[in-house]
């Protein structure tokens, strides 16, 4: 809003900030007496068959790929990117290697221990799969809402709507692999941070952000509505890894 001049402490604020749901959902953990260690152990789930693994890494790549396609077979106009004008294309794999361990550790991956972590068992034990994702995507949007006004962020002018449209579909995403994965924040925190750096390994840009924003929010619910039709609104087709646990316990298998 202009009230502050972060300058250069921007990142400073942004990764600080990026810790919010991760330290509300200890503190609300430890307050209402659950388990610390189940809750943080969920991260350590990562024994779970490879083709997750490829999905986490690999959904986000196709995805922007396909956006980029789209954009283009429409007649847009695109030019090298910001990165490719930087480096040689060679160095882009090396380059997201980079960026997903950054975002993994500290520029969005954290948050999974808040919003899928904490929050979304909670929404699971009360409502169907689909409805407990579009309850955290409104708020993790909204979370993101300050960004946009924070000149250095990569939200900044931005437009918040197709933003906002998106995250609502992503967060069906995320909860479709959590409930693939036995409940593995690990595998969803590789997922955010796969979607995250995605942009870095497509070479080109379009020269209009607000055309490829929607377009981009239509490939994600295209994928999105795709995982309901085939799973259902419980996200769940009989095969997940292991069982199912909230805060250490194990549900009664029914």
């Amino acid at each position: 809003m202009g009230l502050v001049d972060f300058d250069s402490l921007t990142l400073l604020v942004v990764v600080v900030g990026g810790f919010g749901p991760l330290v509300a959902a200890a503190l609300v953990t430890w307050l209402v007496g659950g388990s610390l260690r189940a809750w943080i152990g969920q991260v350590l789930r990562w024994r779970v068959r490879p083709r997750w693994y490829l999905a986490a890494l690999g959904v986000p790549l196709v995805v922007f790929a396909a956006t980029s396609i789209v954009y283009l077979a429409l007649g847009n106009a695109i030019e090298p990117s910001d990165v490719l004008q930087q480096v040689p294309v060679y160095a882009l794999p090396l380059i997201f290697v980079f960026n997903m361990v950054f975002v993994f550790l500290l520029g969005g991956g954290q948050e999974e221990l808040g919003w899928r972590g904490f929050a979304l068992p909670r929404l699971l034990d009360r409502f169907d799969a689909v409805t407990a994702s579009l309850v955290i995507g409104v708020v993790w949007a909204i979370w993101h809402l300050p960004l946009f006004m924070m000149e250095g962020t990569s939200q900044y002018s931005g437009q918040f709507v197709p933003y906002a449209t998106t995250v609502l579909a992503l967060s069906i995403l995320f909860t479709w692999l959590y409930r693939a994965t036995g409940r593995s924040v690990l595998l969803a925190m590789i997922l955010h941070a796969s979607y995250n750096s995605a942009p870095v390994v497509i070479p080109f840009q379009p020269a209009q952000t607000g055309t490829v924003d929607w377009l981009l929010a239509a490939s994600v619910w295209v994928l999105a509505l795709g995982l309901v039709a085939v799973y259902g609104r419980d996200l769940r087709f009989g095969d997940s890894e292991g069982s199912e646990t909230v805060d250490g316990r194990v549900p009664p298998t029914t």
